[in-house]
């Protein structure tokens, strides 16, 4: 089996953030990677800033805000990314900015906050080093309960529930769920759902114990086409693509769910 040109893992935050972040991350381009490749960012429902440290020129930082689709980025030989994913709708009580403000934009990231990163990860060399660099210029603000809550119910069923039912548990109208959980996430209750459970077939694949025939039926799909489209239309690829050019080209360590 051919080296993976790119790396990827994450990590659990302190118990301190874990109330606002996901999981911390690094992505690790090889220096052997001859020709500038384009780096396809799943959709994951999540804002997330990350500190580049490119082989040549300075260091920058980037973010990624919730979406619907792959995002495609160029990435070059000797890349090195430390990274932050806020959950689903923490992202203003951790940074000031919601899923909203961000909904499907990327780019570089100009605040004082970047600065403030920037000098923090100065000397550092590994994720479990950035981790409590980051973690100390993160804002302590208090989420939506019942968008969190809403949030921890479709990731928990890996997007096979009823947005109506959520909102009967919660005890508030749909359509206040809704507004709600559009304004925080970014995203609506539906779009989330569809990639909380596209990406729950994504990290089957990864395990490769099963075919996608048989992840298609475990995930609620009605057939493996069903999947298909699934994938193409929030990951840019099919399976097969998918095993191509994600589980061949990444080498992936620990994820975080």
């Amino acid at each position: 089996m051919p080296t993976a040109s790119m790396h990827y893992r994450e990590i659990p935050p302190s118990p301190a953030a874990a109330t606002a972040v996901a999981s911390f991350w690094e992505f690790v381009v090889s220096d052997s990677v001859e020709a500038s490749p384009l780096h396809r960012i799943p959709v994951d429902g999540c804002v997330s800033l990350a500190v580049c440290r490119p082989t040549h020129g300075p260091s920058r930082v980037v973010y990624v805000g919730p979406r619907c689709e792959a995002l495609e980025v160029p990435v070059s030989a000797g890349d090195h990314f430390f990274g932050v994913r806020f959950l689903p709708g923490c992202s203003h009580a951790a940074i000031g900015i919601s899923g909203l403000e961000w909904r499907d934009q990327a780019g570089l990231f100009v605040h004082p906050l970047a600065t403030q990163f920037l000098e923090s990860l100065q000397g550092v060399d590994s994720l479990e080093q950035a981790v409590p660099a980051i973690e100390k210029h993160l804002q302590s603000g208090e989420p939506c309960r019942f968008v969190q809550r809403a949030v921890s119910t479709i990731v928990s069923a890996r997007g096979s529930v009823l947005i109506s039912d959520i909102a009967t548990s919660l005890n508030i109208s749909e359509r206040h769920l809704l507004r709600r959980f559009r304004e925080d996430v970014g995203l609506s209750p539906k779009q989330f759902a569809r990639i909380c459970r596209a990406r729950a077939a994504a990290v089957d694949a990864l395990h490769g114990e099963q075919t996608w025939g048989e992840i298609a039926a475990e995930r609620g799909y009605a057939d493996q086409a069903h999947l298909s489209n699934e994938f193409t239309q929030l990951f840019g690829l099919s399976p097969s693509e998918f095993e191509v050019r994600v589980l061949s080209d990444i080498e992936h360590g620990t994820l975080q769910h």
